[in-house]
């Protein structure tokens, strides 16, 4: 693995370049001050995690696999806060070592879970919720709340108001199973909330690609756009809320209500920009 580089785009000029070798990119928060890395050595057991202010380029704290300590070899998602105060790591371990010294009851059971750094006071916070159940997560760009979404598309909003410990779950709409290439997230103003699900539906035999919008605030769905409803409707890949909030840039692709097409006629991937409320 390379040196991680954080570059000046203007004036090209390396502003932080990582150290141990083996570190990577954990979460960027939403509004682009703050960084969160991991680094290891070579055995997977020396691992820190950081949470850099990218306006000074000086990391704020680290987390180190001594003691107490998480490592995040094989994190499956994570998220940072806008004040970068809370960091959320889901797959990470508990670490293996113990005052310098390998424990081998974490060795030989590694459990994966989902846990949360309070970096300001320091300290780790597990969510009650399976490491392997979180597929994406996300944080609102305006407050400290945290959207996850599991394998069967349930998105529970987290609060650290009551210690991330009472989840508020969002209606489903159409059941479906998602897929790792799956994501949510808040719109500029943090006051929707999207998510896609390209996995397969409820008879697991058609991929469904659809897309979700939430009132954040009602905890409502507002629109739901279901492409196996109709046939050669095309599926959600990937969608970007625009600057404005109220709109986004939606990647589709395919036919998805469709058995008939040949494969080599299928639609390639087109860009259009839908209206949030009405997702047309």
């Amino acid at each position: 693995s390379a040196p991680m580089h954080l570059d000046d785009i203007q004036t090209g000029d390396t502003l932080l370049e990582s150290a141990p070798q083996y570190e990577s990119i954990l979460a960027i928060s939403p509004n682009h001050q703050w960084l969160a890395t991991n680094g290891c050595d070579e055995t997977g057991l020396e691992c820190q995690i950081r949470v850099w202010d990218l306006n000074t380029i000086k990391p704020t704290l680290k987390n180190t696999s001594q003691g107490v300590g998480v490592i995040c070899s094989n994190c499956t998602s994570s998220a940072l806060s806008s004040n970068g105060r809370w960091l959320v790591l889901g797959g990470a371990q508990k670490s293996a070592l113990q005052d310098g010294v390998p424990n081998d009851d974490i060795m030989s059971e590694p459990v994966e879970f989902v846990t949360v750094w309070d970096v300001q006071n320091d300290r780790l916070l597990d969510l009650p919720i399976s490491g392997n159940d979180v597929v994406t997560m996300a944080f609102s760009p305006v407050e400290d709340i945290l959207a996850t979404m599991d394998w069967d598309g349930i998105i529970k909003l987290w609060s650290p108001e009551n210690g991330f410990s009472s989840p508020i779950e969002l209606p489903i709409g159409k059941t479906v199973m998602v897929s790792d290439l799956d994501r949510i997230a808040f719109s500029p103003d943090g006051s929707r909330l999207a998510a896609t699900a390209w996995g397969l539906d409820s008879t697991e035999s058609v991929q469904i690609g659809s897309l979700r919008v939430y009132d954040v605030q009602s905890h409502q769905l507002l629109r739901e756009y279901d492409p196996s409803s109709a046939d050669l409707l095309p599926g959600v890949v990937r969608f970007e809320f625009a600057p404005d909030g109220k709109s986004m840039f939606v990647v589709t692709e395919g036919d998805v209500g469709s058995t008939s097409v040949d494969e080599r006629f299928r639609p390639g991937p087109q860009i259009e920009r839908w209206a949030v409320d009405t997702l047309k």
